[in-house]
């Protein structure tokens, strides 16, 4: 059945992409001039809509291939929106937020998959997959101000309601800022983030401490979308991952990552004149001076997450567990598997996770994956012996760095007792299965962001899943996972 296009409006095209663009599409179709599978009229081969989805037509990727011992025996293309292949179980114990192909933020329901778009492009980044978090912040409620004044509903906000607050200076020589104590876990890292947008005060200061002098504190430009002042320690505190993320309409979100000793944690929200005012700057206000401010959040974790929002009482997002049982597209003895997907960060309880895995029922004994995060990827095998690696648990890393929040593509390739290889954007390297113990584990489902049940569920956008039932050659492995 042929599948129904849409409009060129509807699908949000444009003449002019940029680094994806229609030709790199699968949707896209080069004959007589150019057209599209999914949208109506001519495509320019260097156009963009929402509706793009990275071509994977190399030879080696195609489930109609012939060359090289043939295509995938299982493909999973996570990047048409609504649509997720019906062997795939997806769950999340409560609802969460996204952005839509408008650029605005919504609820998915319950158990929904969240397809999330770039807010400020509108690219599709693919299905959002995230830990379980915990925001402790209420939305102000509780936040106390000193020479400010907060006004609700003052200002278009992230999800297009007029709710955003403007926070404002009073005319008094003080300093101007809004914070909130909360009780958290000694010696944990927290970000604590806010969405800002500059009215007629462009910088922005965030600060998290022990509620004395032990934190970190950093300055953004609310009009460049810049760090206008470098994050700075106070006393002890630790400093964690700071962030500057644009938004539609002018609005950034504003990200600061501090551990403290303690249970007391003061986080807060401070106006500047200046774009490198140091700590806490004091000077007289003028009350006709503000920013807009909404969606507070303060989670424990190394780097922000999608928004959760809450009104007097910490909420949490319940993980997004994604996973499917394996059929006849597996080999128990021999395979590949290739994961494209963009990290949303990486998390600090167990930084070598992997963005994919097969697993089987022991999940934290039978395992197979590529490791992605860092240093990653690894070929990793449960219980097999590997070169220069221990028996049980066994892995081997070519040492490659993936990148935050740029789209990546990992894979590795395996059968018994011969050489393991492993791949990351077009790297490629090999390993030695040694040892006695070189059976595989029983494998009973693929995971995608992280293996259920074990504590090492990621953050990222996943884009596409293929498996093959043989092992691909390295030159092979360097082809699918080029960029």
């Amino acid at each position: 059945m042929l599948m129904q296009r849409i409009t060129k409006q509807a699908a949000r095209y444009t003449s002019r992409g940029g680094v994806e663009h229609c030709s790199l599409c699968r949707h896209f179709v080069r004959a007589r001039g150019g057209s599209c599978k999914r949208v109506e009229g001519a495509i320019s081969p260097a156009g963009w809509c929402r509706l793009f989805s990275r071509e994977l037509a190399a030879s080696v990727l195609s489930p109609h291939a012939s060359v090289g011992g043939g295509g995938p025996s299982l493909g999973i293309d996570f990047m048409t929106p609504g649509s997720l292949d019906p062997r795939i179980t997806f769950t999340r114990a409560s609802t969460a937020t996204y952005f839509n192909a408008a650029g605005l933020m919504q609820a998915a329901a319950t158990n929904a998959p969240r397809w999330d778009y770039d807010p400020t492009t509108l690219q599709l980044r693919g299905l959002l997959v995230e830990e379980q978090r915990t925001n402790i912040s209420t939305d102000f409620t509780g936040y106390t101000d000193n020479a400010a004044t907060r006004t609700f509903n003052a200002g278009i906000a992230p999800d297009g309601t007029n709710t955003a607050v403007r926070l404002a200076e009073t005319s008094a020589a003080n300093i101007h800022f809004t914070q909130r104590i909360s009780t958290t876990t000694t010696n944990v890292m927290y970000i604590f983030s806010v969405y800002a947008k500059a009215a007629e005060v462009r910088y922005l200061q965030l600060f998290s401490d022990n509620g004395t002098n032990d934190g970190a504190f950093v300055t953004f430009d609310l009009q460049t979308g810049t760090i206008s002042q470098a994050a700075q320690v106070r006393g002890v505190g630790v400093l964690g991952g700071v962030a500057i993320q644009p938004c539609s309409g002018g609005v950034f979100r504003v990200s600061l990552g501090v551990q403290v000793a303690g249970t007391v944690y003061r986080s807060g929200i401070l106006l500047s004149q200046t774009a490198a005012p140091g700590f806490a700057p004091s000077y007289p206000g003028n009350p006709a001076n503000g920013v807009l401010i909404w969606g507070v959040q303060l989670e424990a974790g190394a780097f922000q997450t999608s928004y959760i929002p809450t009104t007097s009482a910490a909420v949490t997002r319940a993980a997004d567990n994604c996973s499917m049982p394996v059929g006849a597209w597996y080999d128990a003895t021999k395979g590949s598997l290739f994961g494209e997907y963009i990290y949303e960060g990486v998390p600090s309880a167990n930084p070598y996770g992997s963005p994919l895995a097969l697993v089987g029922a022991n999940v934290d004994a039978d395992w197979i994956r590529p490791n992605g995060t860092h240093p990653g990827p690894k070929v990793v095998f449960a219980n097999v012996q590997v070169a220069g690696v221990g028996v049980s648990g066994a892995e081997w890393s070519p040492h490659i760095d993936t990148p935050i929040g740029v789209m990546q593509r990992t894979a590795m390739s395996w059968a018994q007792n011969v050489r393991m290889y492993a791949a990351h954007n077009s790297i490629a390297a090999t390993v030695n299965v040694t040892g006695t113990n070189t059976t595989l584990p029983v494998i009973t489902n693929l995971m995608v962001g992280g293996r259920v049940g074990y504590q090492d569920p990621q953050c990222l956008w996943a884009r596409n899943v293929r498996y093959w039932n043989r092992q691909l050659s390295q030159a092979e492995m360097q082809q699918v996972t080029t960029l």
